[in-house]
């Protein structure tokens, strides 16, 4: 009886673990937040759902800006953030096009996700092997930025690239030198967190914060 009982658990298992695996390798998984550069909206400690990539990547960025888009934008001021970020994702969809990286219409999946301004991600460091790290998109690839550590600098975001920091400056007293900001290879990039899972009292959505005016644009 108890080996019919084992058997049956391991055909289950046999069934249900694949699929488990594929899902949490390729469409979603947990990361643990580490430090304290992205505090208030995230803090030490709390597991954050992070999204891998678009399912139907091709049709879900022909979001195009509409006419009612533009008409709420008095009516409802939220909306102005909506319609930034479906124009910042066309911008960069259509550069990463320039440098062969056009979207395939029959795809479905892409991954990393289509990226605005603002959003929050989780990627792999450049700098520490086996690292990630989390940051908030200061600009996409083809705009200008100027980075919080020296306001007088203009930098040109590289093709396929994004331009990545902390909500909380860094001091030179930083325990964590291995704590990067700066350009970022998509390549790098795990993808977009987009809700607090843990601890209970924190679970909430994480939504893209736009950068202030002069701190990225496009040419």
């Amino acid at each position: 009886m108890s080996r019919s009982f084992a058997s049956r658990i391991f055909h289950r298992s046999a069934l249900i673990v694949p699929p488990s695996i594929c899902f949490w390798d390729n469409f979603y998984s947990t990361h643990r937040i580490k430090g304290k550069h992205m505090e208030p909206i995230l803090q030490d400690g709390d597991i954050v759902l992070v999204k891998k990539g678009d399912f139907l990547p091709y049709y879900s960025s022909l979001d195009k800006v509409t006419l009612n888009d533009i008409k709420s934008l008095d009516d409802e001021p939220k909306t102005s953030t909506t319609l930034d970020q479906k124009t910042d994702r066309q911008h960069a969809l259509r550069i990463d096009a320039i440098v062969g990286k056009e979207e395939n219409k029959f795809a479905l999946w892409r991954s990393p996700p289509a990226l605005s301004t603002g959003d929050v991600i989780a990627f792999k460091s450049p700098i520490a092997f086996g690292k990630v790290d989390v940051k908030r998109v200061l600009g996409l690839n083809g705009q200008r930025v100027r980075p919080k550590d020296c306001y007088n600098r203009i930098e040109h975001i590289r093709p396929y690239s994004v331009w990545l920091e902390g909500d909380v400056e860094r001091s030179h007293n930083d325990e964590d030198t291995l704590e990067y900001s700066g350009s970022v290879s998509k390549k790098l990039i795990i993808g977009k967190i987009e809700l607090i899972l843990w601890p209970p009292s924190r679970i909430r959505s994480i939504f893209a914060i736009r950068p202030p005016v002069g701190r990225a644009w496009w040419p």
